[in-house]
């Protein structure tokens, strides 16, 4: 091949080059090694899962809301007393608790469940001990007339009666009269602790009584019952 075809050649070489570079400047393609190599950026949103288990838990009501939703729940329009609670929970009214302890004081016999009758007499105690001065006094009042604090007192007569586990003493007819006219029989809270003391310490038991449960005990409850109830559905 002659120079001159080779010449030739060379120059339509570098002429058809330059016509591409051209090209590509015109329509601004260039290289650009940060567009192919761009490093992996940790996910800033939280997991779907972990987000559904912290709104679960945001969502949960503390002790405090349930604690007043419950209460809420008594619906008491002069408010919501201790004994309302615990009839509420044993669904049991102080009338008939009243009436259950009338019965045993007069007869000597029990008709219900030793656990649930233990609950109500439990109840009445607190009740009876709370009405005398003693309650209110300060740490040192109560030590000198008690010679121990009043909740000392409150707590020892409750274990001495809650101890019982298969039946109730069998002083429990005089347990019985004595928590429905305490103030009447000992005015002074130390003697009626004594009393009650003297009647809870002992170890023999009644058995539950089979015979009918006496019926003026049960109209009595009813007569009672009835005018309360016509009473709740006027104040709703």
């Amino acid at each position: 091949m002659s120079n001159g075809v080779l010449l030739l050649l060379e120059k339509k070489l570098k002429t058809t080059k330059a016509s591409e570079h051209i090209k590509l400047i015109d329509l601004n393609v260039e290289y650009n090694p940060a567009l192919h190599f761009q490093p992996c950026q940790p996910s800033l949103k939280p997991s779907p899962k972990k987000t559904a288990a912290a709104n679960k838990l945001l969502s949960h009501p503390t002790f405090a809301e349930m604690i007043t939703e419950a209460i809420t729940n008594l619906k008491e329009r002069i408010g919501s007393s201790q004994y309302a609670i615990h009839r509420r929970k044993n669904d049991v009214s102080r009338d008939e608790v009243i009436q259950i302890l009338q019965a045993i004081a007069s007869s000597g016999r029990f008709w219900h469940d030793w656990d649930n009758l233990k609950s109500m007499l439990s109840f009445q105690l607190k009740q009876v001990l709370s009405e005398y001065p003693e309650a209110k006094m300060t740490s040192e009042q109560q030590y000198a007339s008690l010679r121990e604090s009043y909740s000392d007192l409150v707590n020892k007569l409750n274990d001495a009666l809650t101890c019982f586990i298969d039946g109730p003493p069998f002083t429990l007819q005089r347990v019985c009269e004595i928590l429905l006219d305490a103030k009447n029989i000992y005015p002074n809270l130390s003697k009626l602790a004594l009393a009650l003391e003297k009647n809870l310490l002992v170890t023999s038991t009644l058995t539950i009584c089979t015979d009918p449960y006496p019926q003026e005990s049960v109209q009595e409850t009813d007569a009672i019952e009835k005018p309360r109830e016509k009473q709740q559905e006027q104040l709703i």
